[in-house]
């Protein structure tokens, strides 16, 4: 099981938290990073999307499915527990510095960071967002490499 920290402040996270999901299918996408998965769906009024990437859950919900990945509606809510001790560079920092803090970035990304992306699961994240199954949810964690099809309407 995959541990997050939630990384925005309270008021912000509230707004994603305590919400239930009518419909989930599982895709992936390759990136810099490698193969990683996302999810999409919808909620009771919304629709969302959810990828776990590099470490970081970034979570888009939207009354238009449109939106869903606009910066309006997206945020980075939560890193893995693992991420919790790695430095990240900051200004008047020295070239050696910082080359040793991206150095040791890029050993969690080929690490830890990669057996983390294979195995998150949607239970994972639904934990740390406080999200739950409505009674009549469809879930399809079997689509791969394919857009997710339009069954938001059925």
């Amino acid at each position: 099981m995959t541990m997050f920290d939630i990384i925005i402040p309270d008021d912000r996270a509230k707004t994603f938290q305590g919400k239930s999901v009518e419909f989930v299918c599982k895709t992936f996408n390759n990136s810099f990073f490698g193969k990683f998965p996302s999810w999409r769906g919808s909620l009771e009024n919304e629709f969302f999307t959810l990828c776990f990437v590099a470490g970081e859950l970034e979570v888009s919900v939207s009354e238009c499915e449109f939106y869903l990945g606009d910066p309006r509606f997206t945020t980075t809510y939560a890193h893995s527990r693992s991420m919790r001790d790695l430095e990240k560079p900051t200004e008047g920092m020295d070239a050696e510095e910082t080359l040793r803090i991206y150095q040791k970035r890029i050993e969690y990304f080929q690490t830890i960071g990669q057996i983390e992306q294979e195995s998150v699961s949607l239970s994972d994240i639904m934990v740390v967002l406080n999200w739950t199954y409505a009674k009549s949810a469809k879930v399809d964690e079997d689509i791969v490499n394919e857009p997710c099809l339009s069954s938001f309407s059925s």
